[in-house]
């Protein structure tokens, strides 16, 4: 496995992997109309790429170059978006994403809002549970996490 930036070229493919595996691996933990929702959520192509222009943003491909997960974090340590391809669950590379991130963006706390299915993950990366907080898409509310980790520097 190999980590690197995200490029134009990898739009498509982490949209794709995004659509997938909210509807393989977070279903055991929502309904089937917030998957709907959260997995159809209109997102232009061009809008997705755009929204990995600011952060810090990376994609992690196998042996054949296919990608496999991708993350990414602003510069105030804000891990937005962290997805694993479902076919490449507890291999670690979400724990390799989440230690590249942290390798680049330095900062005194890290936080993301995650899912009840990632909660745990992010547990064994670190991160401490802050709060529980509601989401929303559209009127479609969702259950999720504010978790933190502190760094020393």
């Amino acid at each position: 496995m190999i980590i690197r930036s995200y490029q134009p070229s990898d739009a498509a493919p982490t949209l794709a992997l995004f659509r997938d595996t909210v509807q393989k691996i977070n279903a055991k933990d929502y309904t089937a109309d917030q998957i709907a929702v959260w997995a159809g959520h209109e997102r232009s192509l061009a809008a997705w790429h755009a929204s990995f222009m600011k952060p810090v943003a990376l994609v992690a491909v196998d042996e054949a170059e296919i990608i496999i997960g991708f993350a990414d974090m602003a510069s105030d340590g804000y891990l937005d978006r962290l997805y694993v391809s479902a076919a490449h669950q507890r291999e670690g590379v979400g724990k390799r994403l989440v230690a590249a991130l942290e390798q680049r963006v330095a900062s005194p706390q890290y936080k993301a809002y995650v899912s009840i299915t990632a909660q745990p993950f992010f547990k064994t990366v670190g991160y401490s549970t802050i709060r529980e907080h509601r989401a929303f898409i559209g009127t479609t509310s969702f259950r999720n996490y504010l978790m933190g980790k502190k760094v020393r520097m």
